[in-house]
C-alpha cells in the first residue's frame, strides 16, 4: 500500500508520518484461541503487539526470521514466523539462518 501511494503523489515524508501514526492492537483471546487450533501456523507479520497476544507460553513455541524492512526501506521491528505447537506434538529440532541475494 505504500508503492499505492507513491504513485498517488505523496511524499516519503508524508507516508512515514501515516505509517507512525496507525494505531494496532490485537485481541490476545483471539489470537491465543486461533493460533492454539493449529498444530502449525506461518505468521507473515511477528511484531512485539502480537508476540504479547501470543502470551508467553504459545511465544516460546515461536520461530522467527530477523526484522524486515517496510515499504518505505525502513527497518521494523517485525519478522515472519513459525508457530509449532508443543500441544500437537511439534518442535524444533533445529535452526538455520542464511542471508537471501
Amino acid at each position: 500500500w505504500i508503492g499505492q501511494l507513491q504513485r498517488l503523489g505523496h511524499g516519503k515524508s508524508e507516508i512515514s508520518k501515516a505509517v507512525e501514526a496507525i494505531e494496532l492492537a490485537y485481541s490476545d483471546s483471539e489470537i491465543r484461541g486461533w493460533a492454539s487450533e493449529y498444530a502449525a501456523v506461518a505468521v507473515q507479520e511477528v511484531d512485539p503487539l502480537f508476540r504479547t497476544a501470543l502470551g508467553p507460553e504459545l511465544e516460546s513455541q515461536l520461530i522467527c526470521g530477523s526484522n524486515d524492512f517496510d515499504g518505505r526501506g525502513i527497518k521494523v521491528k517485525s519478522s515472519t514466523g513459525l508457530l509449532l505447537s508443543a500441544s500437537h506434538g511439534l518442535r524444533a529440532v533445529t535452526s538455520e539462518t542464511a542471508w537471501l541475494r
